[in-house]
C-alpha cells in the first residue's frame, strides 16, 4: 500500500479555456490532490526448468493530469517466460492499464500493450530472436472536473487513438571469436481498429547490418 500526493503545474495549463454553456472562460489550476491511496498484488511462481510467471495488479486513487482532475487506476501486468527446449526461449508479456474519472466514473484512457520475445539458439555460431509489440492506446475529449468541455489554443479537444504493432528480427552468425554477422530488420504499422491486423499500414522500415572479423597476425 502507498499513499500519496500530486501537485498540479500551473504552466501545463496555458493554453486551457473551457466552454461554460455559449461563454469561454479561463482555465482555474486546482490545488494539489493529497492522501491518494494505492495498492499492488503480486503473484510469482518459482523458477521452474520450462517456464516461470509473474502477475501483479495496481489499483487505487490517481490523478489525471490532462484534465487537472482526480481519477482512479487500475493496471495488470502478466510475464511468462518460456523455455521449452534448450535452445529456445520465449517471454510474453501483457499490460493493461486504465484510468477512470472521479467524477463520474467515466473511462478517459486505456492502454493495451502485448509483446512477444522468442529467441532460438539453432546452433552455438547461429542464432535468431524475434520481438513483437501491439500498442493500443485510446483518450476521451479533455474535460475539467466540472465536466466542461477543454479547449486547447482555442480548439476543443476531442481525444485521440493509436493502434500501432513493431516487431524486429535478429540474425547472427559467429563462427568463431573475433568473427561476427549481425542483421536485422524492424517494421512499424498503425491500424484504425485494434488487434484487427486486416488494415495495416507500414509507416517505416529499418535494416541493421553488422561485420566483425579479427585479423591474426
Amino acid at each position: 500500500m502507498s499513499r500519496s500526493f500530486f501537485s498540479y503545474d500551473p504552466a501545463n495549463y496555458a493554453d486551457y479555456t473551457i466552454t461554460r454553456g455559449s461563454d469561454t472562460i479561463g482555465f482555474e489550476v486546482p490545488d494539489p490532490e493529497r492522501n491518494l491511496w494505492n495498492g499492488v498484488l503480486s503473484v510469482t511462481t518459482p523458477t521452474w526448468q520450462r517456464f516461470s510467471a509473474t502477475a501483479s495488479v495496481g489499483f487505487g486513487e490517481t490523478v489525471i493530469f490532462r484534465e487537472a482532475a482526480p481519477g482512479s487506476s487500475l493496471r495488470w501486468d502478466v510475464t511468462l517466460d518460456m523455455r521449452p527446449t534448450a535452445g529456445l526461449r520465449g517471454t510474453f508479456q501483457l499490460v493493461r492499464l486504465t484510468l477512470d474519472r472521479q467524477r463520474d466514473g467515466s473511462e478517459f484512457s486505456s492502454e493495451t500493450i502485448p509483446r512477444l520475445k522468442l529467441e532460438y539458439q539453432i546452433s552455438r555460431a547461429v542464432f535468431f530472436r524475434f520481438v513483437g509489440q501491439y500498442a493500443a492506446r485510446e483518450r476521451s475529449a479533455l474535460k475539467d472536473r466540472d465536466g466542461n468541455s477543454i479547449l486547447v489554443n482555442d480548439v476543443q479537444d476531442t481525444g485521440d487513438a493509436s493502434n500501432g504493432f513493431q516487431m524486429d528480427w535478429l540474425f547472427s552468425y559467429r563462427p568463431t571469436p573475433g568473427t561476427l554477422v549481425y542483421l536485422g530488420y524492424g517494421s512499424s504499422m498503425d491500424e484504425p481498429e485494434a488487434f484487427r491486423f486486416n488494415q495495416l499500414e507500414r509507416n517505416r522500415d529499418g535494416v541493421f547490418a553488422k561485420v566483425s572479423y579479427l585479423f591474426r597476425l
